[in-house]
């Protein structure tokens, strides 16, 4: 419902594409790339099935970005344009200009912190390939003794700190795209998604 109007991809001669149409298109191109040139024996190498294996990448391809739908994330890409910032704001987000951590919720480690919130328990192992969608992962699991990073910047995340309107706002917005991302893979819910280990 809300995922349309968040900027997914934005480039300097104001051409964009929503965050719904970049994750379907990614998840689109997941289930040709599993189809068509994943091999057989990549797959037994990762000690699963042909299908849980495409199942999973097109899940994960379809939420690689979910960190992007934050207060942090929308507010820098929405810079150069009013008229996107103005349409999220007319649906009651708030978008963070100029927040007190900044830089500290890149786009792919929030999406891990997203996922592994206390909104999805997404596996660890999981939401790990998210946070790594950008070829680094995160060395910091943990800040002063919390491991939810939420709760750590919520202002990054929510545009607020204690407005529970607003954040239930943006946890909406997680839920659709998660849901959207199951739905694209073919699980029924977030509990088919299994534990990924490194053997």
């Amino acid at each position: 419902m809300y995922c349309t109007h968040f900027v997914g991809k934005y480039d300097n001669s104001g051409k964009w594409a929503s965050l719904t149409t970049h994750l379907r298109d990614t998840a689109g191109v997941m289930k040709c790339l599993v189809r068509e040139w994943v091999s057989d024996s990549q797959i037994a190498a990762c000690h699963m099935e042909r299908v849980l294996f495409g199942k999973i990448a097109v899940f994960v391809a379809g939420v690689h970005d979910i960190g992007k739908c934050t207060a942090y994330f929308q507010g820098l890409i929405t810079e150069s344009s009013p008229y996107l910032a103005d349409r999220l704001n007319s649906d009651g987000f708030i978008l963070c200009r100029g927040p007190l951590y900044r830089g500290r919720t890149p786009h792919a480690f929030a999406g891990q912190w997203i996922l592994q919130s206390s909104l999805f328990h997404i596996p660890e192992s999981v939401a790990s390939v998210v946070g790594a969608h950008h070829g680094v992962t995160e060395s910091e699991p943990s800040i002063n003794g919390s491991d939810d990073m939420l709760s750590v910047y919520p202002v990054n995340f929510y545009g607020t700190e204690k407005d529970k309107k607003l954040m239930n706002l943006w946890n909406s917005a997680w839920l659709e795209i998660v849901e959207n991302a199951l739905q694209m893979a073919g699980f029924e819910s977030k509990a088919e998604l299994p534990e990924l280990t490194v053997e």
